[in-house]
């Protein structure tokens, strides 16, 4: 496509679609969970899964203290113990956090020729945890971050970053696999969208193109 090759810059999103953020955020929890039963947290894996399920949503995704809401729903030996001891559990299962195969080897050849950039939602701070983790920090010449308490990402997020990178909407090229933020509201703000189809969302959403892993942007572009 035409408007692909005029691209100038290109921004990735990061939870599932440069590593399977849900695979390990439910392996983390599983870990954390039953490392609290066994600091002395009386619960079934089942309840305190289901609790903890239920506290994520009610206080969103990037609250620091689910595990000490988890630690107040059920009565344990000593609460501070089975806090830490899910605390722990969860930062170390955060060690085999991998990118998808072929990222970074697509993201080191698309940068000599693009200005690559993540734009993602939440928290900084754990947004850049993330890329740390992934040893992908280095690949990103800025990292964009729309806090939820803003709206996450919206069309006027997209074009924020946009002015600050100087380049016109219609030369950016925005990858992710939500249809609506990633793709719908990006697209809302004028610029090119691929949809990579990683987790649950994979119905059509008026993306400029599809793709199944990162590695296939290459023939694309």
């Amino acid at each position: 496509m035409k408007n692909f090759k005029e691209a100038k810059a290109i921004l990735f999103d990061i939870d599932d679609t440069l590593f399977p953020s849900s695979r390990f955020s439910s392996l983390a929890r599983k870990k954390a969970i039953n490392a609290m039963i066994k600091a002395g947290m009386s619960a079934t894996y089942a309840n305190a899964s289901a609790a903890l399920l239920k506290i994520i949503k009610k206080h969103g995704s990037n609250s620091p203290h689910h595990f000490d809401f988890l630690a107040k729903k059920f009565k344990c030996k000593n609460k501070a113990r089975c806090i830490a001891a899910g605390v722990h559990a969860y930062h170390c299962a955060k060690s085999s956090f991998h990118p998808f195969p072929g990222t970074k080897k697509t993201l080191s050849l698309l940068r000599k020729k693009y200005i690559i950039c993540a734009a993602s939602e939440g928290k900084a701070l754990k947004q850049w945890d993330k890329l740390i983790r992934l040893r992908l920090e280095a690949l990103f010449l800025q990292v964009f971050v729309s806090e939820l308490r803003h709206g996450g990402k919206t069309p006027a997020f997209y074009k924020k970053i946009s002015k600050k990178l100087k380049i016109p909407p219609k030369k950016i090229i925005m990858l992710g696999n939500s249809p609506q933020k990633d793709i719908r509201a990006a697209k809302a703000a004028g610029m090119i969208t691929i949809h990579i189809l990683h987790g649950k969302n994979k119905q059509k959403c008026g993306s400029n193109a599809r793709i199944s892993k990162i590695s296939q942007l290459s023939r694309l572009l």
